[in-house]
């Protein structure tokens, strides 16, 4: 049918109920048509270092990350559900799951964790006695997320967040609303952002909202305000040597991404925008 090169494919990581083959790398996911081998996703889906081969299961493949979390993408539309912190001494390794239990294989050891349904069942206990714990609308959220039920998981995390805004939770929505404005998927964009603008607190997370701004009037041609968002995150950014900007396979300190982006903005732009 096909052939194309593997780039820095690591492993297939299986073929989705819509035929997409999903290809997986050190730190993206991308999704291809096995009908034409073309991109089925807007984007391939970053990821922070892998730390195992994963597994797929109700239309949400599950990947073991080198932080201890696994992250969960939704295989139709590639989109980060959620990131979902392990309790494990040992590094996470090659995951598999049965009977709602996750088993994970690392160097050195062999892990199983609790079964699914019990921790939904404590979840629900506590509910019960009040049905507004914060702490437990916050895991409940994170649940339906993981499980590919995303807007529960969103309506949970909102309901957690009113009533006491954690760190964690506001980076977990964070996180999932700037997912829907990278993939040009949320309903509403202008909601979106004002909402954004209440949970932003994570530096990283700031970042990635001033480029995804810029990277917006940039496609509508409006160079010089992307410009001006551009240089507001060279006025903040602070010597780093640290790598931060992922793009494909590629990974670049900020100040240097900054650098080549304004330089072709800058090319880019009409004479009299380059002196202002």
């Amino acid at each position: 049918l096909w052939k194309q090169s593997r780039d820095e494919g690591l492993f297939l990581a299986g073929i989705t109920e819509a035929a997409n083959v999903l290809v997986v790398t050190a730190n993206e996911v991308r999704a291809i048509r096995l009908s034409d081998g073309k991109p089925a996703w807007p984007q391939a889906v970053s990821i922070a270092p892998l730390g195992g081969h994963g597994v797929l299961s109700d239309g949400v493949l599950h990947l073991p990350l080198i932080s201890g979390e696994v992250v969960s993408i939704e295989t139709r539309s590639g989109r980060v559900l959620a990131r979902t912190a392990v309790a494990a001494k040992e590094l996470l390794g090659n995951l598999i799951a049965a009977d709602g239990r996750l088993v994970s294989q690392s160097a050195s050891h062999i892990a199983a964790f609790p079964q699914l349904r019990e921790h939904q069942q404590a979840i629900t206990d506590v509910l019960q006695q009040n049905a507004d714990n914060p702490q437990a609308l916050e895991e409940r959220g994170r649940m339906n997320l993981h499980l590919g039920r995303r807007e529960r998981g969103l309506e949970d995390l909102r309901r957690a967040i009113s009533l006491r805004p954690t760190a964690e939770a506001k980076q977990l929505l964070a996180g999932l609303l700037l997912d829907e404005v990278r993939l040009g998927q949320a309903t509403d964009l202008e909601a979106t952002i004002r909402e954004l603008e209440t949970l932003l607190d994570d530096p990283k997370q700031r970042l990635l909202f001033a480029r995804l701004r810029a990277a917006s009037l940039q496609r509508r041609g409006e160079l010089l305000p992307a410009a001006r968002e551009l240089l507001k995150l060279a006025d903040a950014w602070e010597p780093s040597t640290e790598l931060e900007i992922v793009t494909g396979p590629t990974t670049a300190r900020q100040d240097r991404w900054l650098a080549a982006e304004l330089l072709e903005l800058h090319s880019a732009m009409p004479a009299k925008d380059r002196r202002i």
